[in-house]
């Protein structure tokens, strides 16, 4: 029952990702977070119905595969994108007010 389960959602999660790599034509997909625990079977379940599913010639030069990095990686992902996008550090605030 739960290989059952398991296919069912990497079918799910394979329709997703074909409709996202056909709207941004990624090269690699990078599955992370809490879907690692789901293993070998899931992501090889992935692989399989995205050949099936969307635009052949877009999904079949894409890459899926799960992230090596901790599972709060994307936290730390978020957090440099904020401090590059909000944040110079190099500039003078001595004439600035700040509060915080």
């Amino acid at each position: 029952m739960a290989r059952t389960l398991i296919k069912s959602m990497a079918k799910d999660l394979s329709y997703a990702l074909s409709n996202l790599i056909c709207t941004v034509d990624p090269k690699l997909v990078i599955l992370g977070g809490e879907s690692r625990k789901l293993g070998d079977l899931f992501l090889g379940e992935i692989k399989v119905n995205l050949k099936s599913t969307g635009f052949r010639r877009m999904v079949e030069n894409v890459d899926v595969s799960y992230s090596k990095l901790g599972q709060d990686a994307y936290k730390l992902g978020a957090m440099k994108y904020f401090f590059d996008k909000y944040y110079k550090f190099g500039e003078d605030i001595s004439s600035t007010l700040f509060i915080g």
